[in-house]
């Protein structure tokens, strides 16, 4: 028979797993994340008709996307179930957490051609965590269209469901 063993945090660990000595080198991830993302704000500021017009164009774009949902429920009151209030709800709560992560982290996927041309190791030499600079390059503030669109969605979804 197994005997059962209470397990402790090891010394010098938070119940969270991480090391004391961790965290400022967490926070300090999260300031490099915040002055990257500051420094792309104020270049995308520098041409604000231009932040403007494709913000504009990124949440009509995506707007087709719900305007289809809509078309589909003119012909049914219900889809699979689903009223149209129900799949608005869904579709709000994924536009707005997908845009949020596109936002984010949306230089994530940039990470294996910076690998394949050896741009990498330009980010590895630096005192700042590796994960911060790849987040935040081209940080695109445009994004916020795709949010702005989930949200509205949301906000009507919310607003007609019990």
């Amino acid at each position: 028979m197994a005997e059962t063993v209470a397990v402790r945090p090891a010394e010098g660990r938070d119940p969270g797993g991480f090391a004391y000595e961790d965290r400022p080198r967490l926070l300090e991830g999260l300031r490099a994340y915040g002055l990257i993302v500051a420094m792309w704000v104020r270049s995308t500021m520098a041409y604000r008709a231009s932040f403007v017009m494709t913000t504009l164009g990124n949440l009509a774009a995506t707007a087709f996307d719900f305007v289809t949902i809509v078309l589909m429920f003119t012909h049914v009151d219900a889809l699979g179930g689903y009223t149209l209030p129900e799949i608005a709800l869904l579709y709000g709560v994924s536009a707005t957490a997908f845009g949020l992560a596109d936002l984010l982290l949306g230089s994530m996927e940039r990470l294996g051609r910076r690998v394949r041309d050896g741009t990498l190791d330009t980010l590895l030499v630096r005192p700042v965590p590796v994960l911060a600079q790849v987040a935040a390059d081209r940080f695109a503030l445009r994004r916020i269209g795709r949010i702005t669109q989930g949200l509205a969605v949301l906000a009507y979804a919310l607003l007609t469901l019990d």
